[in-house]
Formats: structure tokens, sequence, C-alpha cells
């Protein structure tokens, strides 16, 4: 049987194109699981990159914390030394007032004293034999 070359280059080249599709097709399909590599990478890369800035925000976070708690020490021990000053000025007002009430005593007592010796002046000076006789 003669070799019709017509239906070998029909054959060479469906063979040749068929070849070609089939490289494309893998070529395709390469790029394709290449892109979804990169696309996994990408995804990999988009949440490292929130991790760190989670890691640095949450470390940022923890230091104004720190920084607040530290203030808030702080006022608390200033607000103690306060309420203890307050607590030594309220015993000091209530020492006063009682010595202010002892001092009002004695003077009221002393009062009590001028008015009673003005008036023995005054019954020796208005008597008999007093300093008015004379």
């Amino acid at each position: 049987m003669p070799i019709d070359w017509t239906q070998v280059l029909i054959a060479v080249i469906a063979g040749a194109l068929s070849g070609t599709f089939v490289l494309a097709i893998a070529n395709a399909l390469r790029l394709r699981s290449e892109s979804k590599r990169s696309d996994a990478k990408s995804y990999i890369e988009a949440a490292d990159t929130i991790s760190d800035v989670s890691a640095d925000m949450l470390k940022r976070m923890g230091e104004r914390l720190a920084a607040l708690e530290e203030k808030c020490q702080r006022y608390e021990m200033a607000f103690e030394s306060m309420r203890m000053d307050l607590i030594q000025a309220r015993s000091t007002i209530t020492q006063l007032e009682f010595e202010n009430s002892d001092l009002r005593r004695r003077v009221k007592h002393l009062e009590d004293e001028n008015t009673e010796l003005r008036q023995r002046l005054e019954q020796m000076e208005s008597g008999p034999g007093g300093i008015d006789a004379a």
C-alpha cells in the first residue's frame, strides 16, 4: 500500500497541534497553579502583615495600659496622702475647737471675776469710810 503523504502531513500537523494544545493546556494549568500559589502567598503575606500590625498595636496598648496603671498608682498615692492630710486637719480643727471652748470659759470666768471686783470696788468707794468719803 502506497503511503499517502497527505494523510501523513495531516497526521503530523494534527499531532503537532495536539502536542501544542497539550502543551498549552499544561502551561495554562501550571500558570493557574502558580497563580493559586501566588494568591495563597498573597493571603499569607496579608495575614502576616495583619498579625504584625496587631502585635504592634497590642504592644503599644500594653505600654499605654502600663503607663495608665502607673499614673493611677501615683494618683492613688496622692489621694491617700490628701485623705491623711484631711484626717489630720479634722483632728487639728477638733483640738482647736476644744481649746477655743476652754479659752472662752476662761474669758467668761475672768469677765465674771472682773465684774465682781468692779462691784466690790464700787461698794468700797461709795460705802462708809470709802474712798469717796475722804
